[in-house]
């Protein structure tokens, strides 16, 4: 049998279901994967509570990437073998035993790594390493921040700075501090400063680039904190799904905002980024991006923060800690 979660309909964590189904079995083409561990992230969040996703679209199952191995092989599927370990990113469907994808979409892995690091890289560090590199085109001895530096893409992004000799500074809340400071990053406690004073002391002349996925009103006080030139990397929009007001709503203004500061005429830039299009409009960026993070992993030059690894059946715990700000690192649920 398939073990399998499902939103039957938008709304809060009691719209997270298990059910069982019989196992999907794979098309031509296609391979049948056994997944070992599933990400948790905002934009599973963001799909629970249908923000940005149409009525049409449910019952839907969440699950933006997965690492696992090869189960079975549909007609004409010659890519990979029986046992092989894989990652797959199909921004859909990874909350769940068995999934069947193309072979083409799928991720080859080097059979010695742990499946929990694995998935931790699909995402996390895809994100980090996209927008360091190819959003924000940051270089040695440039200056950035990182806002919650303490989760999943943060502490991705912490690590991955370090390698690239970009000096980042990182919010995080009080008991977090150390955790950036382990990992390379320069802390702001945003509980108990004003990060925008604070870079205002450190940094007088401004940042090279801003990471922020809080968005809403946020976005103004990171676009003051850029040097001429610099460009705030806009990545999700968590206050959708935090604190009060409508999400929809929240996204709107969010958005809204980009437009607004991307108007400016000071030289300094937004970058909107969603891995998702991102993966869309260059796959062959994806799939070289990926396979250098491996490679990193496989070196042990970069070291995912795994916050908890959680049954499938207690997905509803793991969306209640990640809207909750409570974990440091990324949050994996196994079927």
């Amino acid at each position: 049998m398939n073990e399998r979660v499902i939103v039957g309909r938008p709304g809060g964590l009691d719209a997270l279901r298990i059910i069982e189904t019989s196992e999907p079995q794979p098309q031509p083409g296609q391979v049948k994967v056994r997944i070992l561990a599933a990400g948790v992230a905002f934009g599973d969040v963001q799909l629970r509570r249908g923000i940005g996703v149409r009525a049409s679209a449910f019952p839907l199952t969440p699950g933006y990437d997965f690492a696992g191995v090869v189960e079975q092989l549909g007609k004409g599927s010659t890519r990979f073998a029986l046992g092989d370990q894989v990652a797959g990113f199909p921004v859909q469907g990874g909350y769940q035993r068995f999934i069947c994808l193309p072979e083409a979409e799928l991720i080859p892995v080097p059979q010695q790594l742990a499946p929990a690091d694995v998935v931790s890289v699909i995402l996390n560090y895809t994100t980090a390493y996209q927008m360091l590199t190819r959003a924000a085109k940051l270089r040695p001895d440039d200056t950035a921040l990182m806002h919650g530096a303490a989760g999943g893409v943060g502490t991705a992004m912490l690590q991955l700075a370090r390698l690239r000799g970009v000096k980042m500074y990182g919010t995080a809340s009080t008991g977090k501090q150390d955790v950036v400071r382990r990992l390379g990053g320069l802390p702001i406690d945003y509980t108990r400063s004003d990060f925008v004073q604070e870079l205002a002391r450190l940094e007088p002349n401004g940042v090279n680039a801003v990471f922020d996925a809080v968005g809403g009103p946020q976005l103004f006080r990171s676009y003051r904190v850029l040097a001429p030139g610099s460009r705030l990397v806009v990545f999700g929009a968590s206050s959708s799904v935090q604190g009060g007001g409508h999400p929809l709503l929240s996204l709107a203004g969010t958005a809204g905002r980009v437009a607004l500061l991307s108007l400016r005429p000071d030289g300094r830039r937004v970058v909107p980024y969603l891995i998702g299009s991102a993966q869309k409009r260059q796959p062959e960026h994806f799939q070289q991006d990926v396979a250098a993070l491996l490679a990193l992993l496989e070196s042990g030059q970069i070291e995912p923060q795994i916050a908890q690894i959680l049954p499938l059946r207690e997905v509803r715990q793991a969306h209640a800690l990640l809207e909750a700000s409570g974990v440091t690192g990324k949050i994996i649920l196994q079927p």
